[in-house]
């Protein structure tokens, strides 16, 4: 849904949005806080201040996903006019295909 949401934008940074949400819950699944999973990892600064302190447009993007999956009302700059319904419908296809390419 990141990378969705990235706008037009060349795709090695569409490709960075998308590894910012895709890394955006590790800390959950690893139990570990999201600081020392960003220095173990080879990240660029930009995503970790987005994964860790929500900083930059990566950050602001990854808050508008997180708010969307909580079900809060979102406003944001950040949107370029993608609709987030239609933006997390698309993620979610992506998701189940992936998963069923991976069984």
């Amino acid at each position: 849904m990141c990378e969705l949401l990235a706008g037009p934008f060349d795709a090695r940074e569409r490709d960075a949005f998308f590894t910012t949400g895709l890394f955006s819950v590790v800390d959950a699944l690893m139990d570990v806080p999201m600081d020392e999973v960003v220095e173990w990892l080879p990240f660029s600064d930009d995503i970790s201040a987005a994964l860790v302190r929500g900083l930059g447009l990566k950050g602001e993007v990854l808050r508008v996903v997180i708010a969307h999956a909580r079900g809060e009302t979102v406003a944001s700059s950040v949107l370029n006019g993608v609709p987030l319904s239609s933006a997390y419908m698309h993620a979610v296809a992506w998701a189940e295909e992936a998963g069923r390419a991976l069984r």
